[in-house]
């Protein structure tokens, strides 16, 4: 008789890849998947088996948006990454044996995925030193946005964070290994009242060496200008400017129409019921360098997306662009048309 137990992978784990529980016993096996401290489901099988744990612990995670207006250089994020404990008994005796990992809002590619191996995306990416925040922008090395982009970055905070800006540098206050958000605003106001002028790049250095820089762009001179928020596949908040046209039209919708009898000419006559409309929005991305619009394919898959200070509100939307394409061979800048469809219809305007 005998009971042995896998996680897979361990140590940490995106949600948003596979996390397998591995049991192999001779006899029944009961296993209980513990989340934040609460026991969130209890399950049992036989022989040699495996499960996939990621239903189980998604719906216990919850994207943090933080403020650029928080007062912390580095902002706590709590509810998005979560300690997840696996105990396994069976009914012969054997354990419990219990395994943990912490578990993190987000995913990578299956073709990323399936290229790691049997490596971890946290040794090469997320505790290591090069891009180790949990955004899709950027590159190993670089990571670019306008200034009206600027939004905390998450990470998991890396031995002796720094950051830097030619010779000034300054050492934020963080716990490492804790899940954080680094506050780029809080952190570029610094600058201004300490060293006297705000940076237009910004060096992160952890693991005792630099590891990317960020670089601020102002934004070009326009008469349009929108912010679309929206989370991408790492579960950070991010803000794309739109820098073209805008044009407002209204979606009906399939149109129901009935027929009602007229009683003074013995006849019937057509009427609908007042249509509930959904406004929809044209919006010109403006044009944008080959980085910028290729990050837009995480706006379109994003499933968290809101239109900010669209007619003096926020407007939770749903975003497609139909004839998205890059050119990747002697690229010039160009634009795009995106479709944002409000969440919410109504039989009035606002």
């Amino acid at each position: 008789m005998s009971l042995a137990v896998s996680l897979s992978p361990s140590g940490k784990a995106l949600v948003g890849n596979p996390i397998r529980l591995s049991i192999a016993t001779d006899g029944m096996a009961t296993y209980t998947v513990s989340v934040g401290g609460t026991v969130v489901y209890i399950g049992s099988g036989s022989g040699d088996f495996f499960v996939v744990l990621n239903d189980i612990i998604l719906p216990h995670l919850v994207a943090q948006l933080c403020s650029n207006d928080n007062a912390n250089a580095v902002i706590p994020i709590t509810g998005q990454s979560k300690s997840v404990v696996v105990s396994v008994t069976d009914d012969d005796g054997y354990g419990p044996i219990s395994l943990s990992l912490t578990v993190y809002l987000g995913g990578i590619s299956r073709r990323a995925f399936r290229a790691l191996g049997n490596t971890s995306i946290f040794t090469v990416r997320f505790m290591a030193a090069t891009n180790f925040f949990f955004t899709a922008r950027g590159t190993a090395s670089l990571i670019k946005m306008k200034v009206s982009e600027i939004m905390p970055l998450p990470m998991i905070v890396p031995v002796a964070l720094q950051v830097a800006c030619g010779s000034d540098s300054y050492t934020p206050s963080a716990t490492e290994d804790t899940f954080a958000a680094l506050n780029l605003a809080r952190i570029r106001a610094y600058w201004l009242a300490n060293f006297n002028y705000t940076p237009d790049h910004l060096d992160i250095y952890g693991y005792r060496t630099k590891a990317c820089t960020i670089q601020f762009e102002q934004s070009p001179m326009t008469k349009d200008k929108y912010l679309v928020r929206f989370l991408d596949s790492l579960g950070c908040y991010c803000l794309v400017e739109f820098r073209g046209s805008a044009r407002q039209g209204i979606d009906t919708g399939d149109d129901v129409t009935f027929q009602q009898y007229d009683s003074v000419t013995d006849s019937y006559t057509e009427g609908r019921n007042r249509v509930e409309a959904r406004p929809v929005v044209t919006m010109s991305t403006g044009y944008q360098t080959e980085d910028e619009l290729l990050f837009l394919q995480e706006l379109l898959r994003s499933e968290d997306v809101t239109l900010l200070s669209f007619r003096g509100a926020d407007r939770k939307v749903t975003a497609t662009c139909d004839d998205y394409e890059v050119a990747l061979a002697s690229f010039a800048p160009s634009t795009l048309d995106f479709v944002f469809r409000f969440a919410d219809s109504d039989t009035a305007i606002d």
